[in-house]
């Protein structure tokens, strides 16, 4: 807000990150330190939906404050919100591991403690499930504009429907997993999700395949492919979690790590694919879709 050159803009902005970051690894472990496998999935299908409202009504809040002012007031604006999320953890948010079960700060601890996640193979599986389910959204994120506005012409406004729409299909997805909670278990709505993604991602190397496909099809494969996060997401999160004890942090920090850092891979690999904006994307979701059905069966295996 008072920033006064473009770098220390960018440097607020990175501090400002940081802190984001820190609510979702510590509302994580949080919720695994509380509750059993079973349960936890659906407290992180309940944070989905919350995370999945959060990037639909922000440009709106936004639009709104910068109407009755300059953009400085869009960060006086979050700095309120932020002192309210601070005074929520002081007064409200309590220590949920057990004294005795709490590891000294010590970087060469955290490094070993690092590795060891790594190398466990109950928490590496399922994280790659989650993370290479969520590079289905990152791919959908980077190419969908390209896709929408400049291959079948739709407006800025109706593109923003057709965004909001998928964001509202997460929503729909992870209710569902709720739902389905006292019918299939964790790992069954995990593999139901893998396979819807599976689906979309089919009819999307279909219309890829084709000289110019109906956008129908073209929007009900992106549906289907972004929606079904809501049943993989809190799900490979559940079982990835359900081992790590007093490591719940350290692992849930991977796990947000890892799954921005597909993100990244995405955006790259998709800007050195030459076929068009929606065959690349098309091929980029199925190598990562086909990893996810790849550690899901290797689950299936480690559980039988």
């Amino acid at each position: 807000m008072f920033a006064n050159s473009e770098w220390s803009l960018i440097a607020a902005r990175v501090l400002q990150a940081l802190g984001g970051c820190v609510g979702v690894v510590i509302a994580r472990a949080a919720i695994r330190d509380r509750l059993d496998m079973q349960a936890s999935a659906q407290a992180f299908a309940s944070m989905m939906i919350v995370t999945t409202i959060a990037p639909i009504i922000a440009p709106s809040l936004g639009a709104l404050v910068l109407s009755f002012s300059s953009w400085h007031s869009i960060f006086a604006f979050l700095m309120v919100v932020g002192l309210g999320s601070l005074c929520c953890v002081h007064f409200f948010f309590e220590e949920t591991l057990d004294p005795k079960r709490r590891l000294k700060l010590n970087f060469n601890q955290v490094l070993n403690l690092y590795g060891a996640i790594l190398q466990d193979s109950s928490f590496r599986r399922p994280m790659f499930v989650g993370c290479f389910a969520g590079a289905v959204l990152f791919c959908y994120i980077s190419a969908s504009a390209a896709i929408l506005m400049d291959g079948y012409g739709l407006s800025q406004q109706v593109f923003a429907y057709a965004f909001g729409a998928n964001a509202v299909g997460i929503m729909l997805f992870s209710t569902l997993n709720k739902r389905l909670a006292q019918k299939l278990s964790v790992f069954q709505r995990l593999k139901l999700g893998s396979f819807l993604q599976l689906a979309g991602v089919g009819l999307l190397l279909v219309a890829g395949s084709m000289t110019h496909a109906p956008l129908y099809i073209v929007c009900a494969g992106m549906f289907l492919a972004v929606a079904a996060i809501g049943f993989t997401g809190p799900n490979a999160m559940a079982i990835a979690m359900s081992e790590q004890g007093a490591r719940a942090g350290t692992a849930s920090a991977i796990m947000g790590s890892m799954q921005f850092g597909c993100g990244l891979l995405c955006g790259v690999i998709l800007n050195f694919l030459l076929w068009s904006a929606l065959l690349n994307m098309a091929i980029v979701m199925a190598i990562f879709v086909a990893l996810v059905l790849y550690y899901v069966f290797k689950l299936e295996h480690e559980k039988a």
